[in-house]
């Protein structure tokens, strides 16, 4: 598949010449693999029942990846070509590339900061023709090469002991290769001055963030905010809080947004450093803030703003909670604001991976997808809320772990609602010093008045055997059923493949 290598090498060029500044102090990790992998399927097409074709699919992955750690630069890089061969349709013959890199660098000590995002994956993009999970299937255009890059030059101060100073710019960029979606550009700038109570002193904080998203294609959005907040200790445990502020949004939708000032006041309670609450009123603005951490294995925060200007109206929530036991850890979250599929695709954040223990997984140097948008891509805004909940439980040489996520999406455009609920449940079991299996069972359920419903479901079991200190084989069974309830998309797959990585 084509692809935009303009922006892959201007991430790759960037990295590096970075890098190469900080290569004396930094520990530096080159890694060629190489995967073989074959593949039996009774269903290449995805057809409907009655329609299925079996194949058999051949994939040389060759890889490398790069990673460096020092004490001011972080880097890891990874690129892997995923040559496919049909057995008995040679004309499907392709190879995909797919490549990451992540860079965290503190160019100036306690100064300035220099953060490069870059991927090149492959994406559902068109999912009217069809529900396609990955790239071994034949292509029939669901699919395409998505690029993102981001670039974020940050400044980080602290003056004397209590003043902390941010200033952050964010450009991002994405490229899709379905003409029919527009390549979109994204620029968020950002000023944060932060002073802490120290004493019986006052404490304070400026903010202020301008956003912009342009589309080649489609209609652009910006927003602008300001605020300052106020703090003024009036009895032990007790301040007298203020905070003011305007926002003003462009954004095409068809809601009734106003831009403007706003202000509240009221008082925060901070018995200790435990446990806070806040509470404030005013014109146009309301607000309610809970920090609560009882020690240090267990965090919890709740905000709630009912503001009546801006682009985020109205009542909206946000929640962040984890606890960690000795076997386990337990997370939960909230979120709601204004964005899109680009930007969400810039920030990383269009498909969930799945993790372990906040680790990436990855298979051949590809990450493993849990959740797809199976909606496409559209250009427009909407409001998103997703609540996410998670637990993993680690037991001796076991570890299970299970996620659920419900995200709600209303266009500003077209006016559409749309809910996706999903639920993953993994389980990891060494068994000995070199064997291990994994299973996993994964269910994601879309759906759209206009769409009608969408519903597929994931089974998979895996054994891995480590041969040596350098080469994995694998034995690997798939199922996919996929169900829509307004296209003739609907499919059953059943997948076995085997297998060996080599890293030299």
């Amino acid at each position: 598949m084509p692809f935009r290598k303009a922006d892959v090498c201007v991430s790759c060029g960037l990295a590096l010449a970075l890098a190469a500044g900080a290569v004396p102090a930094a520990e530096w990790t080159f890694s060629p693999n190489l995967a073989v992998e074959q593949t039996r399927t009774d269903n290449l097409t995805l057809a409907p029942a009655g329609q299925q074709h079996s194949e058999t699919i051949t994939q040389l992955k060759p890889g490398l990846s790069l990673s460096g750690k020092g004490r001011r630069l972080t880097l890891e890089s990874r690129y892997n070509a995923q040559d496919l061969n049909y057995s008995n349709d040679s004309a499907a013959n392709r190879t995909d590339s797919q490549f990451s890199l992540n860079l965290n660098s503190e160019l100036i000590a306690d100064w300035f900061y220099l953060d490069l995002n870059g991927q090149l994956s492959q994406q559902l993009l068109a999912p009217q023709n069809g529900i396609v999970l990955d790239n071994l299937s034949a292509d029939n255009g669901s699919r395409g090469d998505v690029v993102t890059t981001r670039v974020s030059p940050s400044i980080k101060r602290r003056f004397g002991k209590d003043l902390d100073f941010n200033l952050g710019l964010t450009e991002g960029r994405v490229n899709y290769e379905l003409p029919s979606l527009s390549d979109t550009s994204s620029r968020d700038l950002s000023l944060s001055m932060t002073k802490s109570r120290s004493g019986s002193g006052l404490d304070w904080r400026l903010s202020a963030a301008k956003s912009r998203t342009e589309r080649k294609d489609a209609n652009d959005f910006e927003s602008q905010s300001v605020e300052g907040r106020l703090g003024v200790p009036v009895i032990q445990d007790v301040s007298v809080v203020a905070y003011a502020g305007r926002e003003t949004s462009k954004v095409n939708t068809s809601r009734k947004l106003e831009d403007g000032d706003y202000w509240s006041l009221g008082a925060l309670w901070q018995p200790s450093s435990k446990f806070s609450l806040e509470l404030t009123q005013g014109d146009r603005d309301a607000q309610a803030h809970i920090e609560l951490s009882p020690n240090s294995r267990s965090q919890l925060s709740v905000n709630f703003v009912n503001r009546d200007v801006g682009a985020n109206t109205g009542k909206t929530w946000s929640v962040n909670g984890n606890h960690r036991t000795r076997r386990t850890v337990w997370t939960l979250g909230y979120t709601e604001n204004i964005t899109s599929d680009a930007v969400l695709a810039i920030t990383g954040q269009e498909y969930e991976v799945f993790t372990i223990n906040g680790q990436t997984v990855f298979v051949d140097g590809v990450p493993v997808p849990i959740l797809v948008n199976q909606l496409g891509i559209v250009d427009e805004e909407f409001v998103r809320a997703v609540a996410s909940a998670s637990v993993s439980y680690t037991l001796g040489k076991s570890q299970v772990r299970l996620l659920w996520s419900d995200e709600q999406r209303d266009y500003e455009v077209t006016a559409r609602h749309s809910e996706t609920q999903s639920a993953h449940l993994s389980l990891n079991r060494k068994f000995a010093s070199r064997t291990s299996i994994d299973v996993g069972y994964g269910l994601v359920q879309t759906e759209e008045l206009t769409a009608g419903k969408t519903e597929s479901v994931i089974s998979n079991v895996s054994l891995n055997r480590d041969i040596g200190k350098k080469a994995v084989l694998k034995l690997i069974w798939r199922q996919a059923d996929m169900n829509q309830t307004q296209t003739n998309n609907s499919y059953t797959e059943n997948r076995i493949s085997a297998s060996l990585s080599i890293k030299f």
